[in-house]
């Protein structure tokens, strides 16, 4: 009579490790998918993007040819794209500048007037222009105005040109 009991217990033993065997495999894929690691190291490096303005201006006369002549300096570590805009603080004074521009190396957009190159570093622009005219007919109540010249710059790594480089700042 215990002869036969462990007969029994053998095909039991079997059975239930046939059942476990699928469970106990799907435990290890598991195991494996939580337990899985990877890792990456990155050194990364910064370029310094920046430009600085640089000019010959002299007090203009009213009616004559005045020297101006704004540049943009790349003292930064990085090729970039650059750009300017030309702001006259009253618009009752007529002034003209748009007659001296450097065509052959900016091109006017939205605006704003586009290098047509890429500035690297240690380079500095052609003149935007060379010199303004003030018109004679100034009112009298104008006693000063200011004719700014802004620039702005953006790395040149990544893009394939000004526009682009510079329509990523909006986002």
């Amino acid at each position: 009579m215990s002869k036969n009991k462990p007969v029994w217990r053998f095909p039991a033993i079997i059975l239930t490790a046939a059942l476990m065997a699928p469970g106990l495999v799907n435990v290890s894929r598991a195991n494996a998918f939580f337990a899985d690691a990877d890792s990456a190291v990155n050194n990364l490096g910064f370029g310094i993007n920046t430009i600085v303005p640089e000019e010959e201006f002299e007090e203009p006369e009213p009616g004559q040819e005045t020297c101006k002549n704004p540049k943009a300096v790349n003292t930064g570590s990085v090729p970039c794209y650059v750009r300017a805009k030309v702001f006259l603080s009253d618009s009752r004074i007529a002034l003209d500048y748009e007659d001296y521009l450097n065509t052959g190396a900016w091109r006017k957009e939205d605006g704003w007037y586009y290098y047509n190159g890429i500035l690297q570093p240690g380079e500095t622009t052609p003149a935007l222009f060379d010199r303004i005219l003030l018109m004679e007919d100034i009112p009298e109540e104008v006693q000063e105005a200011q004719l700014n010249v802004v620039f702005a710059s953006v790395q040149s790594e990544g893009f394939d040109d000004a526009a682009g480089a510079f329509a990523s700042l909006a986002h």
